[in-house]
C-alpha cells in the first residue's frame, strides 16, 4: 500500500462526514482498528501499570527508582517536538508509525531477558529503566504519527464517536486478558520465586504487539487535506503552539493536571501491593473495573463531546477524577471497599477525558499544524507527568525517614494531588472551543431529556437534583473572557 489515498478511502475534505458510499470502507477500517487496538491493549496491559510496577519490585527497585521508571515513558514525549517538525514536511505517517512500533515492541523482549542476562541485585532494576525508556522513545514517535494519521483519515464531525467506539471494544479485550494474566501470575508466584513470570508476560506482549501491526498496516492513508508546510526554521515551527494564546491555556492545564496525576500514579499500585498486601489478581481486578467502565463509557462521552464540545465533556470528567483523591484517605488495611468507589468514579471521569482530549487539540490546531500541536501536548503532558513520580518518590522516601505511620506518606501525596487537580480544573475556562457550551448547560439539556421519561417514577427527583448540580457546575466551570482566535482551525472550517 502506498502513502496516497486509494479508491474508496475516506477523505475528510470531501464532505466532512461519512457519506453513504463510504459505509463499507468505514466498517472495514473500523474492524482493522478494532483488531489492532485489541492486540495493542493486551500488550499495554502486560507491559505497564500493575505488571510493570510488580516487575520493578521483583527486581528490587525502591520508591525513587519506581518513580523514575514511571516517569521515563512520559518524559520521552519531549522528543515529539522535533518529530512533529519532520512529519509536517514529509507526511509519511504510516511508514514512520510502523517502523517505530516494531522497534518499541522488540525491546520488550530485551526487558524480559534482564533477569537471565544480569546477576541478581547487579543493576537489574536500572537495566529495566533503560530498556523501557528506549522502548518508550520509539513508542512516542509512533503515537504522534498514528494520531496524525487518524486525524487525516477520520472526519472531525464523527471523530469523537468513532474513536470512542474503538476504545470501547479494545479496552474490554485488554481488561479481560489482564485479569487472566494476574490470576496466572499469582499462581506462578505461589510456586516459584523470582521475576520469571514477568519475563514471560513481556515476551508474550512483544509477540502480541507485533501481530497487531499486521492489521494496522492494512488501514489506508488518505490524501492530505492540505499542502505541506513550507520550509522554515525548526525553532519557529515548534514554537507556533506556544505563540497561540488560546492553546497556551490548554497547555497550562495539561501541565498542572498531569503533574498532579504523576505525583500519585505509580505509588497507588505500591500502596496496594506493599502496604495493603493485596494479591496481584485483586489489584488487577480494581484496575480492570476502572478500564471496563472507561471502555464502555468512552463512546458515550465521545458523542457528548461531538454535540456539546470536547472541552465541555473533558471538564466534566476532570471533576470526577479529582474527587477520587479524597476518597483514598478513607482506605486502610482493614477497609479497602472505598477503592471500589475510586475505581468507578475514575472509570467515568477518565472516559470523558481520554475520549475528548485529542479531539479538542485537533479542533484547536490550525490547518496544516496538527503534528506540532499534538507534539506540544505530548511534550508538556509527558514532562509534567514524568516530574510527578520523581517528586512523589522523594516525598514518600522523606516521609518514611521520619518514622510516620506506613500510610501517612501516601495520604500526604493524595492531598497534594487533590489540591493541584482542583486548581487545574479552572484553567480550561480560558480555552475557547468553537461551538462548545458550558458544562452546566450540557447537564441541564441531559436532565430535560431524562425528565421526559415518565415511565420512571424517580425521574422528577433525579431531574430536580440534576438541575442543582448543573448550577454548581456553572459556578465552578464558568467560562472566562476569551480573546478572538487569529487563525483558522479545523472546527472553524
Amino acid at each position: 500500500m502506498t502513502e496516497h489515498a486509494t479508491a474508496g478511502t475516506v477523505d475528510p475534505v470531501a464532505g466532512g462526514v461519512w457519506s453513504e458510499d463510504q459505509r463499507e470502507t468505514r466498517a472495514a477500517i473500523g474492524r482493522r482498528l478494532d483488531i489492532y487496538g485489541s492486540f495493542q491493549a493486551v500488550m499495554g496491559q502486560f507491559t505497564g501499570g500493575v505488571f510493570l510496577t510488580g516487575y520493578a519490585l521483583a527486581l528490587h527497585a525502591d520508591a525513587p527508582l519506581i518513580g523514575l521508571l514511571a516517569a521515563l515513558p512520559l518524559g520521552v514525549k519531549l522528543t515529539q517536538l522535533y518529530t512533529s517538525w519532520h512529519i509536517e514536511r514529509a507526511g509519511h505517517w504510516r511508514a514512520l508509525a510502523m517502523r517505530s512500533a516494531v522497534i518499541s515492541r522488540i525491546l520488550f523482549v530485551a526487558a524480559a531477558m534482564i533477569p537471565f542476562i544480569l546477576p541478581p541485585n547487579v543493576g537489574q532494576a536500572w537495566a529495566l529503566v533503560v530498556v523501557i525508556g528506549v522502548s518508550s522513545f520509539a513508542g512516542s514517535i509512533f503515537d504522534l504519527a498514528f494520531l496524525t494519521w487518524m486525524a487525516e483519515l477520520i472526519p472531525a464531525s464523527v471523530r469523537g464517536a468513532f474513536l470512542g467506539e474503538r476504545s470501547r471494544v479494545t479496552g474490554l479485550v485488554g481488561q479481560g486478558v489482564a485479569l487472566l494474566a494476574a490470576f496466572g501470575l499469582d499462581r506462578w508466584r505461589s510456586s516459584q520465586s523470582g521475576p520469571g513470570g514477568f519475563s514471560l508476560l513481556f515476551v508474550l506482549a512483544a509477540a502480541i504487539g507485533l501481530s497487531g501491526l499486521l492489521f494496522l498496516r492494512r488501514v489506508p492513508v488518505p490524501r492530505r487535506a492540505h499542502s505541506r508546510v513550507e520550509s522554515e526554521p525548526v525553532i519557529r515551527s515548534l514554537t507556533v503552539p506556544a505563540r497561540d494564546r488560546n492553546f497556551r491555556w490548554l497547555l497550562a492545564f495539561i501541565a498542572l493536571w498531569h503533574f498532579a496525576i504523576g505525583l500519585v500514579g505509580p505509588f497507588v499500585t505500591v500502596l496496594m501491593l506493599r502496604e495493603l498486601a493485596l494479591p496481584f489478581v485483586v489489584v488487577t481486578a480494581f484496575s480492570v473495573l476502572t478500564n471496563v467502565i472507561m471502555s464502555l463509557a468512552q463512546s458515550y462521552w465521545g458523542r457528548l463531546g461531538d454535540h456539546f464540545g470536547s472541552k465541555t465533556a473533558l471538564r466534566a470528567g476532570t471533576y470526577m477524577v479529582a474527587s477520587t483523591m479524597l476518597i483514598w484517605l478513607a482506605v486502610t488495611p482493614e477497609r479497602i471497599w472505598p477503592i471500589v468507589v475510586v475505581q468507578v468514579l475514575s472509570g467515568f471521569g477518565w472516559a470523558a477525558y481520554h475520549a475528548n482530549l485529542n479531539n479538542l487539540v485537533l479542533k484547536l490546531a490550525p490547518v496544516g499544524r496538527r503534528p506540532s500541536y499534538i507534539a506540544s501536548l505530548g511534550a508538556v503532558s509527558g514532562v509534567a507527568e514524568a516530574a510527578g513520580p520523581i517528586v512523589g518518590g522523594v516525598i514518600l522516601a522523606g516521609a518514611r525517614s521520619l518514622g510516620v505511620h506506613a500510610l501517612a506518606p501516601y495520604y500526604i501525596i493524595f492531598v497534594v494531588s487533590f489540591v493541584l487537580r482542583a486548581l487545574a480544573t479552572a484553567l480550561p475556562g480560558y480555552v475557547h472551543e468553537p461551538g462548545g457550551v458550558p458544562v452546566g448547560r450540557m447537564m441541564r439539556v441531559m436532565a430535560r431529556f431524562r425528565s421526559m421519561n415518565t415511565a420512571e417514577p424517580l425521574e422528577p427527583i433525579f431531574s430536580y437534583a440534576y438541575t442543582h448540580f448543573a448550577r454548581i457546575a456553572d459556578f465552578i466551570a464558568r467560562e472566562r473572557p476569551i480573546a478572538p482566535i487569529e487563525h483558522t482551525t479545523e472546527a472553524q472550517r
